[in-house]
């Protein structure tokens, strides 16, 4: 049952995952297309801002909310869950109403003293009822996560991005002609809207579901205790995460083209590349993350559900199909990304930087994929501390390189990928060596590492010679992409099938005799 519902759970939001990230690169490409690099530069002034306080008010809900509805659900504490709910959504309510309301007071204040860019004034005013909107979606999510019903969540999001596109398509479209400030206003606006439509779903399905929740009048220890506290014990190191995350994001767009300028670079060229890094290449960087993604929310409850029940030998049978699954999944992603970066910028944004940028950071891609399937895994096992730890470290190191290495005119936006690569690898050796210790987990270098790896190389080598031939040979550029890119997918499934990986997969898949998980 329990390898059913991962298996479930992972297909579902896999699935809708790829069907919001080919969403998002539609609405990306076409905002980007719409407004310009400098446009796209400015809305990454925007949104670090919201993530920074919408992590404040509820980033570790979510988990802890989908953790402990799931140990409820596990010894049928039905009351106990209605009551972690409605605590959540009081507690983030009230928060998030709190935090809207400072920062609708000291706007002028971000804007101007802050972001040092008057101009996106009108979003930020715009964008601040997103918080609250958001907070609320993330504790109904954690509650569907740990009942185990992952289609509301999954479908919540593509009712986000259909509604985004359909109003950017029609809205942009009338206001090209005005100044890129209300450009960027409206895209704001755009999202308000399409939060709000997620929550109404989100809110929708709790009630046509909430009835077949059987009540509970037995007495229970843990529903006895003020669930609260419960919640505040879990979320608050996966909220400080999360908002190291966010700040460190945001005084990066903040401090990232200070640097630039310092380098030598006028504000609009700072403005531009920042849109053309955090607004093309990072959503590139993060695609591994449309598989594993899901993954990693489905792993959260079903790992403490086997913590309550200190079952260590199912903990580490998921533990290790969760790393081996990340791995095949995210390095394929990288390899095709790496040799075919440039065609990818041109065909996507047509800015020959984004493929120049891609180039030298795509590989890093299935290596951020992994931290995060880590990360999931320790916050189910409650190593929420350390977990906190390591991205605080993994940020600093973010800033430190955008402050030293970003000035100096020979690296300029290198200095930051230098930092971004190098905090990855030490985050994820920490990560590791944690897992390892804590669950005394048998490491699978072959399975997990040597042979994906070989496949990845061998598809990223005959991609990128592939694309070169038929480029010179005078085929057009999509052409050459597609005929590349599949070819690439079709040596490294042939790879992983010649190496015994596809039988592995095979079993990690299919229940055996011995195994029900």
């Amino acid at each position: 049952m329990d390898r059913n519902t991962i298996l479930h759970g992972t297909f579902i939001l896999t699935i809708s995952s790829i069907i919001v990230r080919f969403m998002g690169f539609i609405y990306r490409i076409f905002l980007s297309r719409a407004i310009g690099p400098e446009g796209m530069g400015l809305i990454q002034l925007v949104m670090p801002g919201l993530f920074t306080s919408l992590a404040l008010v509820s980033a570790g809900i979510p988990i802890a909310v989908s953790r402990l509805i799931a140990e409820k659900n596990a010894i049928n504490d039905y009351t106990g869950m209605r009551r972690v709910l409605f605590t959540a959504l009081g507690f983030v309510v009230t928060l998030s109403l709190i935090v809207c309301m400072l920062l609708v007071l000291k706007v002028n204040y971000i804007s101007y003293n802050i972001l040092k860019e008057p101009r996106v004034r009108g979003a930020l005013l715009t964008i601040y009822p997103a918080i609250i909107m958001m907070s609320i979606s993330s504790v109904f999510k954690g509650y569907f996560y740990g009942i185990k019903n992952f289609f509301p969540p999954a479908f919540s999001e593509i009712i986000e991005e259909l509604v985004a596109i359909i109003l950017l398509f029609f809205i942009l479209n009338k206001v090209n002609h005005l100044d890129v400030s209300v450009q960027v206003t409206i895209v704001a606006f755009d999202i308000v809207i399409s939060e709000l439509f997620s929550l109404l779903y989100l809110n929708y399905s709790y009630y046509k579901t909430k009835d077949k929740v059987p009540i509970s009048f037995s007495y229970s220890k843990t529903s006895s205790s003020f669930p609260l506290t419960h919640i505040l014990k879990i979320s608050t190191p996966i909220t400080l995460i999360r908002l190291m995350s966010s700040i460190g994001s945001s005084i990066s767009s903040i401090l990232l083209p200070q640097r630039l300028i310092k380098s030598g670079l006028d504000r609009n060229q700072a403005v531009s590349l920042l849109g053309i890094l955090n607004g093309m290449v990072m959503p590139l960087l993060f695609l591994p993350f449309t598989f594993v993604g899901s993954l990693a929310v489905v792993m959260i409850p079903n790992l403490s559900e086997d913590l309550v029940r200190k079952n260590w030998d199912r903990i580490r049978s998921k533990t290790s199909k969760a790393i081996f699954i990340t791995s095949i999944l995210a390095l394929p992603f990288s390899a095709i990304m790496t040799a075919l970066a440039k065609p990818i910028g041109i065909l996507l944004y047509n800015q020959e930087e984004v493929g120049s940028l891609l180039q030298s950071t795509a590989f890093i891609s299935g290596i951020n994929a992994l931290c995060h399937t880590l990360s999931a895994i320790l916050n189910g096992l409650g190593k929420q501390n350390k977990t906190a730890m390591y991205a605080v470290l993994g940020e600093t190191i973010d800033i430190l390189s955008i402050f030293f290495l970003v000035a100096i005119p020979s690296l300029r936006i290198h200095g930051y990928i230098i930092g971004f690569i190098s905090s990855t690898l030490i985050v994820l050796i920490l990560q590791f060596i944690t897992l390892y210790k804590d669950t005394k987990l048998p490491i699978l270098w072959s399975h997990w590492f040597f042979k994906p790896i070989f496949a990845a190389l061998l598809t990223a080598s005959v991609s990128r010679l592939s694309y070169l031939w038929l480029s010179n040979h005078g085929h057009a550029l999509f052409t050459s992409f597609f005929i590349s890119a599949t070819l690439g997918i079709l040596i490294y499934i042939f790879t992983l099938y010649t190496t015994g990986s596809l039988i592995f997969i095979v079993n990690v898949i299919l229940p055996t005799r011995k195994s029900k998980e």
